[in-house]
């Protein structure tokens, strides 16, 4: 069986330190009313805000850039510190030739995670049209990891792209003679 690495955030639990909210709002709820303007004012927040300290101290960048790569890839590009992670967000927006300047390999990876790193680097090169980028990148996926059906699929696509390309390039340059 394949041993699966993963990463997570360590982090020290400091909940303790809300004690001293929970004493302020328990000594400030005797005063009528005090707690009807604390729920209205929490109550008002605006549901989309852009990230701040507030939300750092809470969620990760990645943590943050994975909620707004649903709605807006783009800018979870801008969030995530994660370079795997700001790729796809990349490539999800359209941004081929910048997702694949960020797939890079973690050398601390499986083979087959390095694999699947170069499979979509090779994907986002044959969508910006660097067929031969792309080949390229199918072809290391493929020393990595030879069972990689998808990158052989699609290296072969490329690889039709390119020559189909290229005869269309030199029947225009035949056309302008």
């Amino acid at each position: 069986s394949k041993a699966l690495e993963r990463q997570f955030d360590l982090w020290a639990d400091q909940g303790y330190w809300f004690i001293i909210l929970i004493i302020i709002i328990a000594a400030f709820s005797f005063r009528r009313g005090w707690v009807l303007s604390l729920v209205l004012i929490i109550g008002l927040q605006p549901e989309q805000s852009m990230a701040n300290a507030w939300d750092d101290a809470w969620q990760t960048k990645d943590q943050q850039g994975q909620k707004a790569f649903e709605h807006d890839p783009s800018s979870a590009a801008e969030i995530f510190e994660d370079s795997n992670w700001k790729a796809s967000s990349y490539y999800r927006a359209g941004e081929y030739d910048k997702a694949a300047e960020h797939f890079k390999i973690n050398p601390e990876d499986t083979s087959e995670q390095q694999a699947i790193t170069q499979f979509n680097k090779g994907n986002a090169f044959t969508q910006a049209g660097k067929f031969e980028e792309g080949i390229e990148a199918y072809q290391k996926a493929l020393e990595l990891d030879n069972d990689l059906d998808e990158a052989k699929f699609n290296q072969n696509l490329a690889t039709q792209l390119m020559l189909q390309k290229k005869k269309q390039e030199d029947s225009n340059d035949s056309d302008k003679d």
